[in-house]
């Protein structure tokens, strides 16, 4: 056998004492354990055709089962988090969810290159997408179960002509446990020196019947997880919305905030009586801008309250000697809970045009725009007529009001009578796998039907109100309710218990919508050897898939108009489906004893998106046994979501922005306006395309010292934009994309000019995205007989490129620069890395381990971000019969993630990063495992 065993992924997650060679691979289910199946030929992630265990063409790598245990993870996402090749550009983390209707999603994006491109399979099959709103692509790695997890295998380039769509980035694949026998039971608990964001997690597999022996093989497995919750306010460094440069804190205040623009801000129980709001912090004492201001920190969760259940089934049964029945069922059910600061409300936030309160007083804009206005008026006991007397040119007037000079006083609030916005995600994702592998006709076969789906209800517990029903209880528009004092606790007394009943009979506590994804998909692929070259045997492997894609999204009526607060707008119902078809082909090729080529292709035809073909090949080059030098190059392509091409058009309006073409210095109705936009999907868009060339060498000098460097380059063409371009650049940019702006009807009164014009935001393809790095192993095992072996380990991943192209063709390099471009804040960092020193000896495995980010431009800001970097350390031992033990600590240095200005203005969280930051601090855990028969 090869000396190049595989490097196993455990090195990017830091887990080296599973890096024994030969182990990162399970015997097929279908083959009777012997000694002489050593060289029996394995399924590699990337490959069609069977092949004996060893380095390929392709760099993939794994995290054992060992690797998942001794980590103290008890979710998939957590065990993700530090691999290398993962940048936090591009992925999302369930914390991220509060602000945003992310449903809980926890997605990973290999190379930054965003969820969207990075194809995760289960047993090398396609996994259903989460189906969030705006995205039907992305998948929840966190409804993928724990502890039915054999292995995983990453290949770090792109896949499409093995596996089609969306694997331009590379493929993640979770291989799950199967011909178990016996039993096991697990148990973890684990925590933060600092308290809070606890962990607990019970596991039970169990597994009877020898596939050799019996014929057949059942396994079961069952898992419980409960995540605690931790809030801003428990970490000082992302308690406060505010940084030295930037602010995060809001004007939408309780007590109420009067405003007045561009002379001052100002609320009328300022500097003495802002609680629960506080002083502004940019301008204390001075007595023209001081304000209240609200500062949503201390409310926001930094890690979200989640349970997850789930149970795995699977069953072998070898109908013959040489083929395999086999099925699988699992059903997860995943609940993620998030609680906020309570609603603003104010004239900044628009009312949908479907609103019930779109085309009346004083919601109306008067320009094809409405707002959530809130009207003071002169009637109400509350009135501060000699606050609004020195701020107005008349007294006496409601508020809104003009002051002469300036556009308007306004009014902003926060409902902190109907609490902070609660709400559930409820995903249920029942899986069901039915097939036959083995040989037919000296033909290595495997022919399977999958059945997935995802379905996330999305239920409101608190603090979101029907604003039809609650803007006129604040305006005082209700006789039976009267005027609500918006001032208190600042001024005057109290809401009356009535009106605090009425505030409250607003929220809106149900389901605000049901989304659905559902994956069929029949696959069969073969290999067989059908000849001899002077390396070996020719091997070809071919194959061909039927799937078909559907999603379905059922917002609830008032969602439908845009009329519960906190969701910026309305949604509409979805549903829809495509069917694909495929085609592919690979060929293996050991033209001599140190010189093999494999070339593939595939051919994939997306229903009213048309077809693709792309091509790879490679090379392995083994001149001798201690030196492998290893190359491919291929296409790729990403075909457009149903939620690209399908989404419902909806409109909104844009920031202000100037139309050149109607506004001739100061004068036409282009001049500072906003107009209307229209977002949703495009029907028209094409699939992106991309060439990733890959490669590099591994060196092995003795059995114990390997080390390996992956050069990559990835270029992506006709890059879907799915929110379109942003509507300023557009007007400013005419010549070249006028297309996109409509023009009314001819205005009478001014000649030349127009009525209205509307842009179009609708998904678009442009530009391309040009990205190059490369990946490092190194591992050392250094045996000492009765002092044990000692193994060092080194896995990371350098970015020398991330170019994006921006709409006027030229580049923007994202490395190192923290900016909404591309990852919503995330970061694409020049080096990441993790290296970790593994002692073992007898019944004890011991290892400590450094991750390592450097610094980033946090563009928010202009300033650097500092470096994070922790450690992790566990003590395993199992010393006992039957039993063994894990105990651990992540970032026993208790270290806090660097500051970046960039938070509380992305996300919700403030003070740090939550795209790859940890905010527990120095978290311990213990892990408890039990073997019987």
């Amino acid at each position: 056998m090869t000396r190049f065993k595989r490097v196993s992924c455990a090195l990017a997650l830091g887990f080296g004492a599973a890096l024994a060679a030969g182990s990162v691979l399970a015997q097929d289910a279908a083959a009777p354990p012997a000694p002489e199946q050593a060289l029996e030929k394995i399924e590699i992630t990337g490959s069609l055709i069977k092949r004996i265990e060893g380095e390929t063409a392709l760099p993939v790598t794994v995290v054992s089962k060992e690797d998942i245990v001794k980590s103290g993870a008890v979710s998939v996402e957590q065990l993700m988090s530090q691999l290398p090749s993962l940048a936090s550009a591009g992925n999302t983390t369930g914390a991220q969810a509060a602000g945003a209707t992310t449903g809980g999603l926890s997605a990973i994006s290999l190379r930054g290159l965003g969820s969207l491109r990075t194809l995760v399979l289960i047993n090398g099959k396609r996994v259903a997408p989460y189906g969030i709103p705006g995205d039907s692509t992305s998948v929840d790695i966190n409804s993928i179960p724990l502890a039915a997890i054999e292995r995983i295998e990453i290949l770090k380039e792109g896949a499409s002509a093995t596996y089609g769509s969306d694997a331009i980035a590379g493929v993640v694949n979770f291989i799950l446990r199967d011909n178990y026998q016996g039993g096991e039971a697990s148990a973890s608990y684990g925590t933060s020196t600092r308290g809070g964001g606890a962990t607990k997690s019970a596991n039970i597999v169990y597994g009877f019947g020898d596939l050799a022996k019996d014929r057949y093989n059942v396994m079961l497995t069952a898992n419980y997880t409960k995540e605690d919750e931790l809030w801003g306010r428990d970490r000082a460094f992302a308690s406060r919305g505010f940084g030295p440069l930037t602010d995060s804190t809001s004007s939408n205040t309780f007590p109420g905030n009067i405003t007045i623009p561009h002379v001052g801000r100002v609320n009328p129980g300022f500097p003495n009586n802002c609680a629960p709001s506080s002083n502004d912090p940019n301008f204390v004492g001075d007595p023209v801008y001081s304000q209240c201001r609200f500062d949503p920190a201390p409310y926001v969760p930094i890690v979200p309250s989640a349970e997850r259940a789930n149970v795995f089934a699977s069953l072998h049964y070898a109908l013959t000697n040489e083929l395999t029945a086999y099925g699988e069922i699992s059903y997860n059910a995943n609940k993620n809970s998030q609680l906020e600061q309570p609603s603003p409300v104010s004239s900044i936030f628009s009312l949908a045009p479907g609103n019930p309160l779109f085309n009346l007083s004083p919601y109306n804009n008067g320009d094809g725009t409405a707002s959530s206005t809130i009207l003071l008026s002169p009637n109400s006991p509350y009135y501060p007529f000699s606050y609004v007397a020195g701020a107005l040119t008349a007294a006496g007037q409601p508020v809104p009001a003009s002051n002469g000079a300036y556009p308007a006083l306004d009014v902003r609030y926060r409902t902190f009578f109907n609490g902070g916005r609660g709400l559930d995600d409820n995903t249920q994702t029942p899986r069901l796998t039915l097939g036959i592998k083995g040989t037919v006709l000296g033909w290595d076969m495997d022919a399977s039907l999958v059945h997935m789906a995802n379905q996330i209800t999305e239920k409101t517990t608190s603090g979101y109100f029907i604003q039809s029903q609650l803007l006129p209880i604040l305006n005082g528009q209700n006789p039976s309710v009267g005027y609500v004092n918006l001032l208190y606790p600042a001024i005057g007394p109290a809401p009356s218990a009535a009106q605090i009943a009425a505030m409250q009979a607003t929220t809106f506590n149900g389901t605000a919508f049901v989304n659905k994804t559902t994956l069929d998909d029949l696959n069969i692929h073969a290999s067989r050897d059908i000849g001899t070259l002077p390396g070996g045997p020719l091997s070809v492997g071919v194959g061909a898939e039927l799937r078909h894609e559907k999603f379905q999204e059922d917002p609830n009526n008032y969602l439908k108009v845009g009329d519960i607060s906190g969701y910026g707008g309305n949604f509409l119902p979805v549903d829809v489906g495509r069917s694909v078809y495929a085609a592919f082909a690979e060929v293996d090729a050991p033209l001599f004893k140190f010189l093999e080529a494999d070339a593939s292709v595939r051919f994939d035809h997306y229903q009213q998106v048309g077809s693709k073909t792309t091509p790879k090949i490679g090379f392995r080059f083994q001149p001798v046994k201690e030196l492998l030098v290893r190359a491919s190059v291929g296409k790729g392509f990403r075909a457009p979501s149903l939620n690209d091409l399908y989404a419902p058009q909806t409109q909104t309006v844009t920031p202000v922005l100037t139309d050149p073409a109607d506004c001739v210095g100061t004068v036409g109705l282009g001049c500072n306006v906003q107009v209307t936009a229209l977002q949703g999907g495009n029907a028209k868009l094409q699939p992106e395309t991309s060439t990733n060339v890959s490669y590099g060498i591994v060196f092995e000098p003795t059995k114990n010292i390997s080390a390996s460097i992956d050069f990559f380059n990835i270029e992506i063409k006709n890059v879907i934009l799915s929110a379109g371009l942003d509507p300023t650049f557009v007007f400013n940019n005419l010549g070249t994309w006028g297309s996109l702006v409509t023009r009314g009807a001819a205005d009478p009164t001014l000649p030349g000019h127009f009525v209205a014009s509307s842009i179009s935001e609708a998904g678009i393809n442009v530009g391309a995205d040009r990205v190059s790095g490369f990946d490092v192993d190194f591992k050392w095992a250094v045996p000492t007989g009765d002092m044990g072996t000692y193994t060092f380990t080194l896995n990371g991943t350098y970015f020398s490129k991330y170019m994006i192209q921006n709409p006027d063709h030229s580049y923007t390099d994202q490395i190192d620069v923290a900016s909404q471009t591309i990852s919503n804040g995330g970061v694409i960092p020049r080096w990441k890395h993790r290296a970790q020193v593994d002692w073992t000896k007898g019944s004890w495995d011991i290892f400590v381990a450094q991750n390592w980010q450097g610094t980033y431009l946090d563009e928010f800001a202009d300033r650097q971000v500092g470096t994070y970097e922790t450690y992790d350390m566990n003590i395993g031992y199992n010393g006992f019969k039957n039993w063994t033990l894990n105990f651990g600590g992540k970032n026993i240095l208790d270290k806090d993630p660097p500051f970046t200005e960039a938070a509380g203005l992305v996300w919700f969280q403030s003070g740090y990063d939550p795209s790859y930051a940890d905010p527990r601090g120095r978290f311990l855990y213990l892990t408890v495992g039990y073997k019987f028969k």
